[in-house]
């Protein structure tokens, strides 16, 4: 009787799975355990990630934090994100101006940098949002976050940023991260993600990508972002 019951909890299971998929248990997975979990063991909590994607955002909305970071819900190409980073004072002070784009969403230029705000209905949403954000940066717990991820929206065509790019963020004085498709063992700020990869680069990185509710950069290698954003004094490992 048990094993008969058994069999059949199991078959149950496999038809849930399939009809609901592993990114939507994941997460729910995520949003009534994983969450509390790791907001339980971060120590840190008023931090500004500054990234070329949404991982930012996407950390500070999962541990329930205020963003403290322009760089919310838009996409930046890898080559102009770290060109932002080397300059940051000047790109911070200039406007963020509206351009005519094929894109469909809204997309702003700074200066000479192409900013896709890409989970923004307006831009005139993306640019009260970005002016009231970055003047909540906090200088003093500053972390950079990047993928090797680079595409021209709406070419739907990915690639990997070249490996000048990865040795120009390298150089940041910043606590930085960045994640690869390919391994740099060279570079101390690159960590590769084997899973999920497209062609030679990492994958659309704040994916849940189990049913555990992990997201895909949990699966860098040697890497914790709970443990790397509570280790908030610089490092030599990290520059």
């Amino acid at each position: 009787m048990v094993r008969i019951l058994y069999h059949i909890l199991q078959k149950i299971k496999r038809k849930t799975t399939r009809l609901l998929g592993k990114k939507n248990i994941g997460k729910v997975v995520r949003n009534k355990w994983r969450n509390r979990y790791e907001r339980q063991r971060l120590q840190n909590t008023d931090f500004t990630i500054l990234s070329n994607t949404c991982i930012g955002g996407i950390i500070s909305h999962d541990m329930g934090l205020q963003f403290l970071s322009p760089t919310v819900n838009l996409y930046i190409r890898p080559e102009d994100f770290v060109k932002f980073m080397e300059n940051l004072e000047h790109y911070l002070s200039v406007e963020l101006t509206e351009i005519e784009h094929p894109a469909r969403y809204p997309v702003g230029k700074l200066d000479d940098l192409i900013l896709y705000l890409k989970h923004y209905s307006s831009f005139e949403e993306a640019k009260t949002k970005w002016d009231e954000r970055k003047k909540r940066i906090n200088y003093d717990n500053l972390y950079v976050m990047m993928t090797d991820r680079d595409f021209t929206p709406p070419d739907k065509e990915r690639r990997a940023c070249g490996r000048e790019v990865l040795e120009r963020f390298s150089r940041l004085p910043y606590k930085k991260m960045c994640f690869t498709g390919k391994s740099y063992s060279d570079l101390e700020c690159c960590r590769q993600i084997k899973k999920n990869r497209d062609g030679e680069c990492v994958n659309i990185i704040t994916d849940i990508v189990s049913y555990s509710g992990k997201r895909l950069y949990q699966y860098a290698e040697q890497f914790d972002y709970i443990d790397w954003l509570n280790s908030q004094e610089e490092e030599d490992h990290w520059k």
